[in-house]
């Protein structure tokens, strides 16, 4: 019974990535244009202002979740070495072929401060749950804002794909005492004064990451305007769908999702792929520029990645899964 669960589990999350990298192909050979892309990029940089804009807010997008983690583990650390683990964590995942940005994030924080190695990844397990209620809850939202009739169909599928996954993950007793726990702890926290402060940060933060999409798609849009909320809605069912990322740095995923997303707001599939294709350039540019000042100024070795990587498989519980 288990292991017919485990099949199907992995039947309907590959189908799902199946799908959206079928989509992405089609996208690129349908609408890719590069000179569309060229054109519009050099536009982005003969306004220098721009950019500057955008990885300030980018930048305190990422100051906000760390104050938000720092919060939550009730640590007087340092807050630059919570920014620097999250940094490390966004690096790894846009640069690396594996996927291993979170592993990161927890070794590099147990490394630098006296935190404890089962707390921080407690406390990773539950500011992504954080991270995805919210960005539901714009998705939501939004829709119902908008009435986007397209989108709640979408949303619909989401939610008989998520609602099997968790079923499915509930036939395993340990796992279903588990995600309960989960969220027992992250209603408390929500409860709490500590938790309104929680919720307030990661919210900021991905309203000032809206601030590239706003931007980019300002300029490169043909003509039309983005309102900012509705670059918040665009951003955040972009994020959210990552959930089902298929490759490093969630190429094609982000991509299919932010053209989707914007083709719901009228603009074309072509102009949709343009923009999230500089988006996403952009947040690789700066996660290049980023990984290089860290290597530099707080540098790890592959040695200490390796051992982290010992420390967690020493671990491997369904409870500390990433």
């Amino acid at each position: 019974m288990g292991k017919t669960t485990i099949i199907n589990k992995k039947s309907v999350t590959w189908t799902i990535k199946l799908s959206i990298f079928g989509f992405f192909v089609w996208l690129i050979t349908q609408f890719f244009d590069l000179e569309q892309i060229v054109q519009y990029s050099a536009t982005l940089i003969k306004r220098p202002w721009l950019p500057v804009i955008m990885t300030i807010a980018y930048t305190a997008a990422f100051f906000a979740r760390a104050k938000a983690w720092q919060l939550f583990l009730r640590s007087n650390e340092s807050l630059s070495k919570f920014l620097t683990a999250i940094l490390y964590s966004l690096v790894v995942n846009h640069l690396s072929p594996v996927k291993a940005g979170d592993l990161i994030r927890v070794g590099f924080l147990v490394q630098k401060t006296n935190c404890k190695w089962a707390d921080v990844l407690y406390s990773v397990v539950i500011m992504r749950m954080f991270d995805l209620l919210l960005l539901a809850s714009f998705v939501v939202i939004g829709a119902v804002y908008y009435q986007f009739a397209l989108s709640f169909k979408v949303f619909i599928v989401i939610l008989v794909i998520i609602s099997t996954l968790i079923l499915g993950s509930f036939s395993f007793k340990k796992t279903r005492r588990i995600i309960l726990h989960y969220l027992r702890v992250l209603m408390e926290t929500m409860s709490s004064w500590k938790g309104v402060r929680i919720v307030l940060l990661i919210t900021l933060s991905w309203i000032l990451e809206a601030v590239i999409v706003f931007s980019i798609a300002n300029v490169v849009g043909s003509g039309k305007e983005l309102s900012f909320t509705e670059a918040v809605w665009v951003n955040s069912i972009t994020i959210a769908g990552q959930t089902f990322q298929f490759s490093p740095g969630g190429i094609g995923t982000y991509e299919s999702f932010m053209s989707y997303s914007l083709s719901v707001l009228r603009y074309s599939l072509k102009d949709g792929l343009t923009i999230a294709v500089v988006t996403h350039a952009y947040k690789f540019v700066y996660s290049f520029f980023v990984g290089m000042i860290l290597l530099v100024t707080t540098p790890i070795t592959f040695h200490q990645i390796k051992e982290w990587k010992k420390r967690k498989e020493q671990m491997n519980h369904d409870e500390t899964s990433f």
